[in-house]
């Protein structure tokens, strides 16, 4: 082989060598387009890591905020079941209380009709001795005037002691349902709010 033949084989292998070369180039060329694209992609991860580190920070504070409103609402309806229960209590026992005034006025005043009754009656039986043979028809329709006339004073008393008790009890039962019922409308109001 002639030189210019080697000249032009190495010439050849030279051309081969510098496609290679633009080959390797373009490739490498490539690597660092993708290499700068998984940089923007890290970029963007990262980004989004923080965003949702944030959201996740948002929603447990968020979490512990609910929490604490439960816990609040928690202890106010207690304090209200308290209010609520000592407020029932002291009702029942003032009605208890009113219910022992009434029996003891109810039983003074019994008491007191036998007293004035017998009194009644001794000084009527002896006015009916002396005057029963004069009076004898007169004298029983007076017993049985005053025999009416004493049931028909128990039987009003009774009666007025009777309806101002019940129309006390019918206030306080509609004072508790009340309160009850603002109460529980209350905390159903609040509870709507903090699940809203």
């Amino acid at each position: 082989m002639s030189s210019l033949q080697k000249f032009n084989s190495t010439l050849e292998d030279f051309d081969k060598e510098i496609t290679k070369l633009k080959s390797v180039g373009e490739v490498f060329n490539e690597i660092r387009a993708l290499a700068a694209s998984y940089e923007t992609v890290i970029g963007s991860i990262a980004q989004s890591n923080a965003a949702l580190e944030n959201v996740l920070q948002q929603h447990l504070t968020f979490q512990d905020n609910v929490k604490d409103k439960i816990r609040e609402m928690a202890a106010q309806q207690a304090l209200y079941k308290t209010d609520l229960q000592q407020l029932l209590e002291s009702k029942i026992a003032d009605l208890r209380e009113q219910q022992k005034k009434f029996e003891k006025v109810l039983t003074e005043e019994v008491e007191q009709l036998r007293k004035e009754n017998k009194q009644f009656y001794r000084d009527l039986e002896e006015t009916l001795r002396i005057k029963l043979s004069e009076h004898k028809s007169e004298i029983k329709k007076f017993v049985t005037t005053a025999t009416e006339s004493a049931t028909t004073q128990v039987v009003k008393a009774l009666e007025a002691h009777t309806a101002a008790i019940r129309q006390q009890q019918q206030k306080i039962l509609l004072a508790v349902l009340l309160t009850g019922g603002v109460l529980i409308g209350a905390v159903v109001f609040v509870i709507y709010r903090l699940l809203q």
